[in-house]
């Protein structure tokens, strides 16, 4: 039962990150899925988050923005295609390479320390 609750903040507290700042946070759902231990192995958290990211999630947030005349739906449906093909690509190539859960935590960790340095330099250069 407590798995269940503490999945419901993580969610919660994912979906107000995600209406903020725009960034779904796939990498800090792993992150907490693993460390509160609901699921602690990575390929699952992967596979549980693609499943999560399955559902519209931010059709609240969504709302928001197309009332405020700031979606791109052209732009938006490309994305969404190309992330489906991708995301096929990119699971066929973590299981026919085998690679392990230390090497995938390695190459999460060089993308979000990638994003942390756009997301700091960004924030230099905002007014």
């Amino acid at each position: 039962m407590s798995k269940i609750i503490i999945t419901g903040i993580i969610g919660l507290l994912i979906g107000i990150i995600a209406g903020f700042t725009g960034i779904i946070s796939a990498g800090v759902i792993i992150i907490l899925l693993h460390f509160s231990n609901i699921i602690p192995d990575y390929k699952t958290n992967i596979g549980t988050l693609l499943y999560y990211a399955l559902f519209p999630i931010t059709i609240g947030g969504l709302y928001e923005y197309y009332t405020n005349k700031k979606v791109n739906f052209l732009i938006g449906n490309i994305l969404v295609v190309s992330t489906i093909i991708g995301g096929l690509i990119g699971s066929k190539l973590v299981f026919g390479f085998k690679l392990t859960d230390k090497t995938l935590n390695y190459i999460s960790s060089a993308i979000s320390f990638i994003m942390f340095i756009f997301f700091a330099i960004m924030g230099n250069h905002s007014k």
